[in-house]
């Protein structure tokens, strides 16, 4: 499975929500595709508005967050552009507060979660088992160094875990591709354009369009466009066995 995820895509699914516990905000997916149970994976972007508080809760999926516009609270840490979080599933995580601007971040999964989990108005939906956490700002390299870079490289932001979970940034000099190194346990991962252009099947893709590839794709190739481009790549786990139906 291939998945093109465009702005123009986004921006006509932008729907406004409002929650019980005080929570508003925009939310656009970038996918407009039809529902395809379970595993059709999502990524959408999210705009919580001004002092705004989006409550701890959990997911029963895996989850990426990047944090693309901004400042706020992430619990207690500070958040900003570009910081890139992940949370495992039955993971409880918050609460994200918005600084004096709007937050917006995008969250991606590789298979379908039927939404937040509220804590503690859903403690009686936790399931035990492994809590997983990460989080990390991402270095992006400034606009001359991109401009001028020379050969491709990949740098590990979360070198791949035993379970299949990594983050990595591509580097792909203008007019050149590179391939994408999969862990082996890795049911998928998104490709997400930070900076410059790629294309794929004569696309070209902007700054935080993505892809999403499922692990059936052993070799995907990343192409840069007339600029050099920077490419976050997020490779999902399978969801651990301790949360999966008997």
């Amino acid at each position: 499975m291939i998945l093109i995820g465009k702005t123009k895509t986004q921006q006509k699914n932008r729907k406004y929500y409002t929650r019980d516990n005080g929570m508003v905000y925009w939310r656009g997916d970038f996918f407009d595709t039809p529902e395809q149970g379970n595993w059709t994976p999502q990524a959408y972007f999210v705009e919580q508005p001004p002092q705004i508080v989006n409550p701890t809760h959990f997911h029963v999926q895996n989850q990426f967050q990047l944090f693309t516009e901004g400042e706020g609270l992430f619990g207690r840490k500070q958040i900003s552009p570009y910081m890139i979080h992940y949370a495992g599933a039955y993971t409880g995580y918050g609460p994200i507060v918005s600084g004096n601007t709007s937050l917006n971040y995008i969250t991606f999964r590789a298979l379908k979660d039927p939404g937040a989990q509220f804590l503690p108005e859903k403690k009686s939906n936790f399931k035990a088992g492994p809590k997983d956490h990460f989080d990390a700002p991402l270095p992006l390299l400034s606009k001359d160094a991109l401009t001028s870079l020379k050969e491709s490289e990949c740098h590990w932001v979360k070198p791949p875990t035993a379970q299949g979970m990594a983050v990595a940034l591509y580097r792909i000099p203008k007019g050149t591709q590179m391939l994408v190194t999969l862990p082996p346990a890795s049911i998928g991962f998104f490709a997400v354009v930070l900076q410059g252009e790629i294309i794929y099947e004569g696309e070209k893709l902007g700054r935080h369009e993505n892809i999403f590839i499922s692990s059936q794709n052993t070799d995907f190739l990343l192409r840069s466009s007339e600029s050099s481009a920077e490419i976050l790549t997020l490779h999902f786990p399978p969801t651990d066995s301790s949360y999966l139906e008997a």
